[in-house]
């Protein structure tokens, strides 16, 4: 999948359409099977540009983000929301799987539940994420912040526990299945693993993150710091999200995670168990009616094994939060130091870091700027090498003896 990301890309629309239909005419070349992605703000999506996109619906796919409510998106996004929904209809008929994207910031964490479910109304499914920088002010200011969010998950977890049917929206639906897995040692981040970014100059990246707008570019040129690594013993790591860029650039090691969302991912782990813990009960109570009429079969056994399973683990993560809650423990400190097994400590190098990246591509900007930088150093060197050439023949000229006078 090629992703166009920006700024608005609909800015470039004739440089977006003509890369897209060149790529797409000699798929041909291609060995692998290919898509392409528009992430855009959706204001500028005319008749005719909707109409081009309607005809390459199948290759192409448009996502847009709307935080929720008027309000909230008006505030994180510069009023646009009057923009925006007009679009939202021909998004839902071409694109119908592709989810919304809501950013929740300091402001607008008041709007979550509602946010959501006017989006869902809409049509949509939402990937509502909470942003792993420092954003949230001082210590009181997050505090605050905190608790308006928990009031929110827990009017989600209630709403998505009493309406079964609906599907469950990201935010209260991590991947907490993992946490006693094989898997919850795997990355969480596809930096540079399934994915990688070209730099408006031509250079490769791990992913956009790490490009020159997004923080100091000086930063690819350090060595990864060798930090104590937090949050290893976590009990909740393996659902908790990560950015191995924003790590590198607050920690100085693309391993070092930061924890300014911590209480967030907590609280997003209680609601995901909730749901899950309300489901499951659920389900083994029609499982077990099933039996009481007289409909069991091996299906329907396996079925109960699985959600008992299931149904144990999620409550043994909900003790954590009843017992800290009982003992008094700040949220941030849940789960921690209550993995079972000896913790996980990732490497300290980033598993990209020997696969080329933050090398430049042929031919682009950052190749030509590499040569120029590469040729400059070089007639340096020779430079340094003549003036050594000619002091090392004056040195020699001064130690030799004075030639014989002639005869």
């Amino acid at each position: 999948m090629i992703e166009f990301i920006g700024g608005e890309v609909t800015l470039h629309w004739d440089m977006l359409t003509d890369l897209i239909d060149w790529a797409h005419g000699e798929a041909h070349r291609w060995t692998k099977h290919h898509s392409f992605f528009i992430d855009t703000n959706a204001t500028m999506l005319t008749e005719e540009r909707k109409d081009w996109l309607r005809e390459r619906r199948d290759w192409v796919i448009v996502g847009t983000s709307l935080d929720g409510t008027r309000d909230a998106h008006d505030i994180n996004r510069c009023g646009s929301f009057d923009d925006v929904l007009p679009q939202l209809p021909f998004l839902v008929e071409n694109w119908p799987d592709q989810t919304i994207k809501m950013t929740l910031s300091p402001a607008t964490v008041p709007y979550l539940y509602r946010g959501i479910l006017e989006t869902m109304a809409h049509g949509f499914q939402v990937a509502a994420n909470v942003p792993m920088e420092d954003i949230w002010g001082t210590a009181e200011q997050k505090a605050e912040t905190v608790a308006e969010f928990r009031r929110q998950i827990e009017m989600l977890a209630a709403f998505f526990s009493e309406n079964p049917d609906l599907p469950i929206p990201s935010i209260i639906n991590l991947p907490i299945q993992i946490i006693h897995s094989e898997e919850r040692d795997r990355p969480w981040c596809g930096s540079g693993r399934s994915m990688a970014a070209v730099d408006v100059d031509g250079t490769l990246l791990p992913c956009n993150r790490y490009a020159r707008m997004s923080f100091d570019h000086a930063l690819i040129e350090k060595p990864i710091a060798d930090v104590r690594l937090a949050c290893t013993s976590c009990l909740f790591k393996p659902a908790c999200q990560t950015c191995e860029a924003h790590n590198w650039e607050a920690n100085g090691n693309p391993n070092a995670r930061t924890r300014f969302h911590c209480e967030f991912t907590k609280l997003q782990v209680w609601g995901t168990a909730q749901v899950r813990f309300h489901r499951l009960s659920r389900l083994i109570a029609w499982i077990e009616k099933e039996y009481d009429e007289g409909r069991g079969s091996d299906q329907l056994d396996q079925e109960l094994l699985f959600a008992h399973l299931q149904l144990q683990l999620i409550s043994e993560i909900l003790s954590h939060f009843e017992a800290a809650e009982r003992d008094g423990l700040p949220l941030h400190e849940v789960g921690t130091r209550a993995r079972a097994g000896e913790a996980f400590v990732p490497p300290t190098e980033a598993l990209w870091a020997q696969t080329g990246m933050f090398t430049p591509l042929p031919g682009s900007i950052a190749a030509r700027r590499e040569t120029q930088r590469l040729e400059a150093d070089a007639a340096r060197q020779r430079r340094r090498g003549e003036r050594g050439s000619s002091l090392l023949v004056t040195q020699a000229r001064e130690l030799m003896p004075d030639p014989a006078p002639a005869e």
